[in-house]
This record gives C-alpha cells, sequence and structure tokens, in this order.
C-alpha cells in the first residue's frame, strides 16, 4: 500500500462516517421535542407562578396579622396610659384637698 492508497481509504472512510452521521434523526428535530420545548417553558412558569402566589398569599397574611398584633397591643398601651393619666389626675385632685401642713 503507497501512501496514496492509504490517503484515499481515510478519505473514503471520512465520507462514509459524515454520510451516516448526516443521516441519524437529529434530537431538536422529533415532534415530541418540539412539543416539549413550547410546552415545558410554560408549565414551568405557570408552577412558578403559583409558587409566588402561594408564598405572596403567606406574606401579606403574616404581615396582617402582625398588624392587627400592633394595633392591638397599641390600643392595650394607649388604654393604660389613659388609666394611669387618670389615677394621676385623680391624686393630684385629693392632694389639693388636704390641708397644708
Amino acid at each position: 500500500m503507497s501512501n496514496n492508497d492509504v490517503k484515499d481509504l481515510i478519505e473514503n472512510s471520512k465520507q462514509v462516517v459524515i454520510k451516516k452521521i448526516e443521516e441519524l434523526p437529529k434530537q431538536g428535530e422529533s415532534k415530541s421535542w418540539k412539543i416539549l420545548t413550547v410546552v415545558l417553558p410554560i408549565v414551568l412558569s405557570a408552577v412558578l407562578g403559583i409558587i409566588i402566589f402561594i408564598t405572596e398569599s403567606k406574606i401579606i397574611k403574616q404581615i396582617d396579622d402582625q398588624s392587627k398584633n400592633y394595633l392591638t397591643q397599641l390600643a392595650v398601651a394607649e388604654h393604660y396610659t389613659k388609666l394611669k393619666l387618670q389615677v394621676y389626675s385623680d391624686i393630684a385632685t385629693e392632694r389639693q384637698k388636704w390641708p397644708l401642713s
């Protein structure tokens, strides 16, 4: 075998391999793959949207609960302060009635 025969044999083998590769079905071109590439982003977006909605609802509920709790604490503190002021006022009124020593 001469060098030219070896080169021809390699070239023929190369051509056969290229032809076989071109005959193989391409992965991205099957019908199921096309459907999957269209449907998968839609499904994932919907799932992500649902997860975000649920998480947002939980956060809003927590904020509402904390807000109601703070309002209740504020009302109790305000009532307590009013009672303290009333007691101080009553004591001051009673103190004024006492004779000077």
